[in-house]
């Protein structure tokens, strides 16, 4: 599986945060807890202009709406199985997973 990959205490986007993670272009996507668009504008068009203002792929799901904005260069790293990710944290430490990316976790943040 590919996850989206990155280092608590980095700043700099141009290192890899580990071994083996290469750069790869993906979707950005914009997900709000709003039921429909019109919920969005009533209460943030005047900040941030309409929901259809800005971006592609508009949806409104189960629980929220989203929109796709620009593509984002992150970097990833593709582990294979449990024992693989296990190696993972045994070399990096603490890792939060999340669904689809790990962050190292190795500073404080809040």
């Amino acid at each position: 599986m590919k996850f989206q990959v990155s280092r608590t205490s980095q700043f700099d986007s141009d290192v890899p945060p580990c071994e083996g993670a290469t750069r790869e272009m993906v979707p950005n996507y914009d997900v709000r807890t709003f039921k429909t668009f019109k919920e969005y504008d009533d209460r943030l068009a005047a900040f941030d202009g309409s929901w259809l203002s800005r971006g592609t792929e508009h949806k409104v799901l189960e629980n929220s709406i989203s929109r796709r904005l620009h593509d984002v260069e992150v970097w990833t790293v593709t582990l294979t199985s449990l024992e693989q990710l296990m190696d993972f944290v045994g070399k990096y430490g603490t890792c939060v997973l999340g669904e689809g990316d790990i962050e190292i976790y190795d500073d404080y943040r809040e």
